[in-house]
């Protein structure tokens, strides 16, 4: 049975996803409207996520897989750090449930230059705007460096 994966981080990239033992092949490319990325403390480095912000906008693809495969996204995305969350993408009279997987942790961290790399590069490859990674940094900077703004904290 198939199902559908949202991926705004690194594993937006093809190569990545090919490289997993798993059936997920691209769907769409879109906007999930009122979320903003952001980066998080997760451990001991910080990944991208996205929190719930009315206005905001969050470039994401949807991956179609098989229901069978998300056990291997568990692994990825392991329960005591993500949390699996189902959102309903509504377009053109149609509503598609997804499911993404969302930083437990709401803790700004700023990311090493390998995972930004990483992030950039499937940025690029599905041609959405780098502006989005540079306002989740830039959050996290601020955040980091004492800099936070009251309206920091949004919903999961």
């Amino acid at each position: 049975m198939s199902c559908y994966l949202m991926t705004y981080d690194e594993k937006m990239s093809e190569k990545l996803i090919e490289n997993l033992p798993c059936s997920a092949q691209l769907e769409m490319k879109c906007l999930l409207n009122d979320y903003r990325l952001m980066f998080c403390k997760n451990g001991n480095k910080a990944v991208l996520s996205i929190e719930k912000r009315e206005g905001a906008e969050t470039p994401v693809v949807i991956w179609k897989t098989d229901t069978a495969d998300v056990n291997i996204f568990e692994k990825i995305y392991p329960k005591d750090r993500y949390e699996r969350k189902v959102f309903l993408l509504k377009a053109e009279g149609i509503t598609l449930p997804v499911f993404g997987y969302l930083a437990k942790s709401r803790e700004a961290g700023l990311p090493d230059g390998d995972y930004l790399e990483m992030t950039a590069a499937a940025y690029e490859e599905h041609d959405f705007d780098f502006k989005y990674i540079e306002e989740a940094a830039d959050f996290a900077a601020d955040h980091v460096n004492g800099k936070t703004d009251k309206e920091q904290g949004g919903e999961v």
